[in-house]
């Protein structure tokens, strides 16, 4: 999701970038220019999604993979305070 927001917010401020140059004085020929050039690069990107695209859900998004990271994490932890617990005794 993150990734899609990121893109969506680099094409929101590289447009204004490439209708700029596109209408240098404002007339109704240069911004249907201007138009056409968003359209065709919305159209290449949506050809693009429509091909690359995949519905499968991703092995992230299953609640199975976070709850393994959780048992990893909790495990990394509880190693990490036996460790601790065993030095302190050790030197004691």
């Amino acid at each position: 999701m993150g990734q899609i927001s990121t893109a969506m917010t680099i094409t929101m401020l590289v447009i204004p970038l490439i209708v700029n140059p596109l209408t240098p004085n404002n007339t109704q020929d240069e911004w249907a220019m201007a138009f056409y050039a968003v359209a065709a690069i919305m159209v290449v990107c949506n050809i693009l999604y429509c091909f690359l695209a995949s519905g499968e859900q991703q092995y992230w998004a299953k609640s199975e993979y976070w709850r393994k990271i959780d048992s990893d994490k909790a495990d990394a932890e509880c190693d990490k305070n036996n460790k601790f617990r065993n030095d302190i005794v050790s030197a004691a």
